[in-house]
This record gives C-alpha cells, sequence and structure tokens, in this order.
C-alpha cells in the first residue's frame, strides 16, 4: 500500500485507515522525535513531547482539553491528565495513555499505565524515530 498525500502530508495508509475506522477527521502531523535512553526507561514511564510539540498541540485543543492536560500556561491544575488514544504502526490500540505536563519540571509527556504495552508493541529503540 502507497502512503497518502494529505495537506501536503504524506500520511501511512495504516494511519488513515485507523483514522477511518474511528470516525475522525483532520489527520494533523505534531512532531518527529528521536528516542531518547530516558523514553525507554520503565521507571520513568513515559514518552517526552517536545516544547514546539506542545505549542502546536494546545492550537489544535479547547480550552477544556488543555485545563485536563495542564497544558495551560501559569495555570497548574491536577486533573490526571488527558486521555488520548495511541495506536502503533500494526494498529495495536494502547489504552490508559494520558498526554499532561508535569509541574515538577514543566515538561510535557505521553504516560500512563498502557505505557509498557506501547513501548512492547511498538518495537521502540535508542535512537528510533517516533512520528505523531
Amino acid at each position: 500500500m502507497q502512503d497518502v498525500a494529505i495537506n501536503g502530508l504524506n500520511v501511512p495508509t495504516w494511519v488513515q485507515s485507523v483514522v477511518d475506522e474511528c470516525n475522525g477527521h483532520g489527520i494533523q502531523f505534531i512532531m518527529t522525535k528521536r528516542v531518547a535512553e530516558s523514553d525507554l526507561n520503565r521507571q520513568q514511564n513515559r514518552l517526552l513531547i517536545t516544547k514546539q510539540s506542545v505549542d502546536a498541540i494546545q492550537r489544535m485543543l479547547p480550552q477544556e482539553e488543555k485545563t485536563v492536560a495542564n497544558l495551560n500556561p501559569n495555570v497548574t491544575v491536577d486533573c490526571g491528565g488527558l486521555d488520548i488514544r495511541v495506536f502503533t504502526r500494526n494498529k495495536f490500540r494502547v489504552e490508559e495513555v494520558k498526554l499532561q505536563r508535569w509541574d515538577s519540571t514543566g515538561s510535557s509527556v505521553i504516560n500512563g499505565r498502557g505505557m509498557n504495552a506501547f513501548r512492547a508493541w511498538s518495537d521502540l529503540n535508542v535512537a528510533g524515530i517516533v512520528e505523531m
């Protein structure tokens, strides 16, 4: 299968297929990230998101979802994070994953109980590439 072009981006067919199956629309490219050793550390249990990517995410989210993810500038609210859908390349849907900003470091992350399954099903490795 070939990738499809949407808004000037080459979207892998598996991504378009998942979006269609979820009755989604408006595919947006958010970031490319080189996987760091800390992203694979089970103790840290998170995937760090770049500052530029957080800016892009903030522009897409309604105010209520920004608050739940603790992404509002100068406002600290611990709502536990925003539930998000994460799929791996083989269309495995990872459950119990959240987007949130940590107050202690100001870093935004994807984390949650589902991160172990995400790491296992996505075959990540140090210096590998993640696209969102």
